[in-house]
């Protein structure tokens, strides 16, 4: 269930002593695999790119 990893993503964040960011990715309509169509593969590839490209200030 996604509610123990948030609890814990929770109290990580509470409790770190940096700036970085503690990012918590859940995706309910996927398996354990992740996405399994091509598509869906490619919304995830492009959510990652999209963060990369956030916290390097890059302008798309």
């Amino acid at each position: 269930m996604y509610w123990e990893p948030a609890k814990y993503v929770a109290r990580k964040r509470r409790l770190k002593t940096n700036a970085t960011p503690l990012l918590f990715i859940t995706d309910l309509s996927s398996g354990h695999g992740g996405a399994s169509g091509r598509y869906d593969a490619m919304r995830d590839l492009s959510w990652d790119y999209t963060w990369l490209c956030d916290q390097l200030n890059v302008d798309i």
